[in-house]
């Protein structure tokens, strides 16, 4: 099962990724590349910039209803 397949099921779990759960859960070093890869695909990803609590701006992708 490629990445983007096990993530895509990840969120459909309703859960959200950040690069570092992607890292951590997925070992992906290029999230917003499986997020492209399934929004090429037709599946309908949301997204938007967070704010970490140490302060970095990270992007966090979700299942758009």
């Amino acid at each position: 099962m490629s990445q983007s397949t096990r993530m895509l099921k990840y969120l459909r779990t309703g859960r959200s990724l950040t690069p570092l759960k992607a890292l951590h859960i997925f070992g992906c070093l290029s999230l917003s590349q499986r997020m492209g890869d399934l929004r090429r695909s037709g599946q309908r990803i949301g997204s938007m910039m967070v704010r970490l609590k140490g302060g970095k701006r990270v992007k966090e992708y979700w299942i758009a209803r």
